[in-house]
């Protein structure tokens, strides 16, 4: 025996398998992935926080201009309002493009009266309480907005069904409920607002050249404030409660199971938060509207009327008239650095009032130079030894004062650095807090779509007040008065010395009460039950985020019991087509089922194989899922019953005396069955049993049992008694597989309800598309009850050509797209063409030019306009609509008809489904491998096949 006789080839399926290299790097990269979510969530957070703090701290500032005022009053407004805009647009798209049920009048009473309640909570929050408080208070008091859920939490959630367990957690509810209201009686009886007595950010040192009288009515100023400060604590005590009470009544819905019952008492607030959920994207297109306009309102009535006067005062000093200089006034004096900020009145050298202009903490001669005009109304002072700046004023009509801004730069200096940052500073924070909570909400709700919710998002926004508390403790023990950015502009107020026992205990009473607390009301993060990929719907009860709580929001807002809130999804579809909820002991089959279908003609015994061996995977993947659920009670959310048909074209030919063989195509199928089985499982020359054969009126059958225990079925097509080409084959399995096996099931229903239609027409209701000049018949969900209508709607047909090479993990991405919404029709897989030559490689490039941009843009439009046939996934339920399965299975009348169905069948399916109102979507991830034509002439055949059936069915469509 030769040398290499020895060496055999290796029959084993390499489809899906990895080097250990490959299997190391998909893991590094999903640790990967799970590290940059879970910083990214938390980094965002934080900073989103801070930024919005650094706003209201800024807002809160009593000694800076009206126009920097306005600024900040503005930028918050702006702040809080950004979600609402992308609100409204959510809800406008979702109302135009989707079938949503509307509100009635007492349903947007409602509505606008909660949004409300709620708007003005978070403008009180804003504007008022937040801007009273240090950096370190009002993070704290942050954590007290879930008094509403833990009030919902503790009487209309459903309890546990373990005594012990239900005991447990009613009084950890209870406990938690009292913390947060422990809130009401802190912040009113301890002086959550101390900091005020202190001057914010200036310095009372007297100027020696104004006089000592200045020093002297000072003291009068200064009374004057502290008497400001007392009336801020007194209304500080009631706004911080009512604000706090009033943010936290939206987040009811997520905590609400059950109706109110008290004797014969019944308020049916369970039932009513269903339908509230129902009808949300058209109210939320007013609400959206409400809620700002509510917020522009609030925020003029809560915030002192100059807050929004002069928002933008530019300097122009050239307007500077009526100047005397005194050059006794040098930059070395102590006028110099006299300080114009704490005092709301300024004096003159006589002890006159003096209107403040501008009181900012600065030096007035910075070039040197400077002066004080002779008439004692006005001094000045050399900005670059040429230009001047008025900096106090008794003339109310100067124009140079009135347009005065220490931001402006003159003409004959070149701005620097810092210069641009005094211009465009105080716009950082809106910005930062804009990208920030965006990014915060998207990382947080693509982390709970891709299954990474404890990690990725329970953690981060668990984290996110602890370390942004730490990050100020450690900013303010280094400047203990300030973190200023802006002098007098913008800055972080810092509370009193943090030893000191009053803030001191303020911290451990606000992380042991309210920070814990809420992590009790919010612990059902920990335990997410939803499904991969599931609807931001599904996840979060609320659309959007809110902008000023991003962290309360995302926690509070996430849904806690997902699997009732399917249930509800389902009642409700019942209920839409008429049908009445299924009973408790009802079983539904959820299970998903795929029935494969494959049609052949004249592919080579390679080609056969391809389509073998994806049969063969699929077959071993289900059998694996079956066995761990029965022998191991393994719950597996992508369980799935598979069953594979192949209908061959074309399958027999008649010799002279007319009798009826195989050809020479089905017996390379028999070949090709075995080394495919061989291939897949590592067996060399292995052989499945013979298969079981039946004789049909369309020709033949032929039944392997496979070696998972799936069923294979090829159909032998004699084209003498039935309709050859791949449309046909397609109505051949679509109506065993859909109208024999699911309709079959209630055909005396079928013929009961049809007599009732007939004599009673008006009583058919729940038919979308119905035509004066039609003949009446029954449609077909009405005569299916729940158990059949679920099973429709988890029954899929995955449509695929003899040449195609696909694995168990592609058909799986099409499912999940399937089980997402129920109104998508088909699923588009990504193909890529195989073979060699430089055919191909233009084909390559063609195919990825037409999936990567075409589906995909189409995809994110709204709908894909044609789910190709050769690897795709079709929902029964969508088939078995009206005008798509029937119309589809029509005989061709015209050259059109022939076109549009027979030239491009799996296009012109696409079009009936969209017609009907289904949508079409586009997979990357699912991928399938098909050979492509290698030589022109079936390339040229290919294409004149392809292009008349595009361009007709396009028209079509515009139509």
């Amino acid at each position: 025996m030769p040398y290499g006789d020895g060496i055999l080839e290796s029959p084993a399926d390499r489809y899906g398998k990895t080097t250990l290299c490959m299997r190391n790097a998909k893991r590094l990269f999903k640790c990967a992935a799970y590290v940059v979510y879970f910083v990214g969530v938390l980094v965002f957070a934080v900073a989103s926080k801070g930024s919005f703090l650094l706003m209201t701290q800024s807002l809160g500032n009593r000694l800076q201009e009206k126009q920097y005022a306005s600024r900040w009053s503005l930028m918050l407004v702006a702040t809080i309002c950004v979600p609402y805009v992308f609100l409204f647009l959510e809800a406008l798209a979702k109302s135009l493009f989707r079938n949503r049920h509307g509100p009635v009048f007492t349903d947007l009473i409602t509505i606008f009266v909660l949004e409300s309640i709620h708007t003005f909570g978070v403008c009180l929050l804003v504007f008022r309480v937040l801007p009273s408080c240090d950096v370190i208070r009002g993070l704290l008091l942050m954590n007290a907005v879930c008094t509403i859920p833990a009030f919902c939490k503790l009487t209309l959630s459903k309890s546990n069904s373990k005594p012990m367990l239900r005991f447990l957690t009613l009084f950890v509810d209870l406990a938690a409920f009292a913390a947060q209201c422990s809130v009401y009686f802190i912040v009113t009886s301890t002086q959550f607002t101390a900091f005020l007595t202190k001057p914010s950010g200036a310095t009372t040192t007297p100027a020696t050249a104004i006089g000592d009288s200045l020093a002297s009515d000072s003291l009068d100023a200064m009374k004057a404030a502290a008497d400001t400060i007392e009336q801020v604590q007194l209304r500080f005590g009631w706004e911080a409660p009512v604000a706090l009470f009033c943010v936290s009544i939206v987040w009811w819905e997520n905590y609400v199971d059950r109706d109110i019952k008290l004797g014969k008492l019944n308020i049916p607030l369970g039932t009513y938060k269903r339908h509230l959920q129902s009808i949300r994207s058209k109210a939320n297109i007013g609400a959206s509207i409400w809620k700002i306009a509510l917020t522009v309102a609030f925020s003029y009535l809560l915030l002192p009327r100059d807050h929004f006067e002069n928002v933008f005062v530019s300097f122009n000093s050239n307007r500077v008239g009526n100047v005397l200089t005194d050059t006794s006034l040098h930059a070395g004096s102590e006028l110099n650095n006299y300080d114009a900020g704490p005092l709301s009145n300024q004096f003159d050298m006589n002890g006159n009032d003096l209107p403040v202009r501008h009181k900012r903490q600065m030096p007035l001669f910075p070039g040197g130079g400077g002066g004080v005009s002779d008439d004692n109304n006005t001094i000045m002072g050399k900005i670059g030894g040429n230009e001047q700046m008025t900096l106090f004023s008794n003339n109310d009509d100067d124009p140079s004062v009135a347009a005065a801004d220490p931001f402006d730069i003159p003409p004959d200096r070149e701005k620097t650095i810092e210069d641009y940052w005094h211009s465009l500073g105080p716009f950082v924070p809106m910005i930062i807090h804009f990208f920030s909570t965006g990014l915060c909400y998207y990382f947080s709700k693509s982390a709970c779509k891709m299954q990474m919710q404890r990690v990725a998002f329970a953690v981060p926004l668990t984290l996110a007040t602890p370390v942004t508390l730490a990050i100020m403790i450690g900013l303010c023990q280094w400047k203990t008065d300030q973190i200023v950015l802006i002098r007098e502009i913008m800055y972080w107020e810092c509370s009193e010395n943090l030893s000191s026992t009053r803030i001191t205990w303020h911290i451990v009473v606000g992380l042991s009460l309210w920070y814990l607390s809420q992590l009790w009301i919010t612990s059902h993060v920990w335990f997410p039950e939803n499904k991969r990929l599931a609807t931001t719907e599904t996840l979060f009860v609320l659309p959007q985020y809110d902008s000023s709580l991003i962290e309360q929001s995302l926690l509070l807002n996430r849904r806690r019991n997902e699997p009732e809130h399917q249930k509800n999804i389902f009642e409700d579809h019942l209920k839409g087509l008429g049908m009445a909820p299924y009973s408790e002991d009802e079983k539904l089959d959820n299970n998903t089922k795929i029935y494969l279908c494959g049609t052949l003609w004249h592919e080579t015994i390679s080609e056969m194989i391809l389509i073998l061996k994806s049969i063969m995977r699929m077959d071993i993947d289900q059998s694996a899922r079956r066995q761990a659920r029965d022998e191991f009670q393994v719950i597996d959310p992508d369980y799935y019953d598979m069953e594979a048909h192949v209908f061959f074209d074309d399958a027999f030919y008649h010799d002279e005396n007319q009798q009826r063989t195989l050809n020479i195509f089905v017996n390379d199928f028999f070949e090709a069955i075995n080394k495919a089985a061989g291939i897949v499982h590592d067996v060399e020359g292995m052989k499945l049993a013979p298969p079981q054969k039946t004789a049909t009126p369309y020709g033949g059958r032929l039944s392997w049992r496979l070696p998972g225990g799936n069923l294979l079925v090829v159909h032998l097509k004699d084209k003498l008694k039935v309709s050859k080409k791949k449309r046909w084959s397609m109505v051949m399995y679509m109506y065993y597989l859909l109208g024999y096996r699911i309709l079959g099931q209630c055909e005396e229903r079928m013929k009961s309800l049809t007599k009732v239609i007939e004599d009673s027409p008006d009583k058919r209701n729940y038919r979308r598309h119905f035509d004066q000049n039609e003949d009446l018949h029954v449609y077909y969900k009405d005569i299916l009850g729940p158990r059949l209508l679920l099973e429709a709607e988890n029954t899929f047909i995955l449509s695929v050509d003899g040449d195609v090479d696909f694995g168990p993990d592609s058909v799986r991405m099409l499912t999940d797209r399937m089980k997402k919404d129920k109104k998508v029709g088909a699923v588009s897989s990504r193909i890529h063409p195989i073979g060699s030559g430089p055919l191909i490689w233009y084909q390559k490039m063609e195919y990825a030019m037409c999936y990567w941009l075409q589906k995909t843009t189409e995809h994110s439009l709204g709908c894909v306009l044609c789910a190709p046939g050769c690897f795709a996934l079709y929902r029964a339920s969508a088939l078995m609509d009206d005008n798509v399965m029937k119309v589809f299975a029509a005989r061709c009348e015209s050259p059109e008809d022939y076109l549009l169905r027979d030239l491009g069948e799996d296009r012109f399916l696409s079009k009936l489904l969209i017609e009907q109102g289904y949508r079409i979507e586009y997979c990357a991830a699912a991928d399938a491998y098909t050979h492509a034509p290698e030589t022109f002439t079936d390339f040229f055949n290919q294409r004149r096949r392809w292009i008349p059936s595009t361009l007709g069915i396009t028209v079509s469509i515009l139509k």
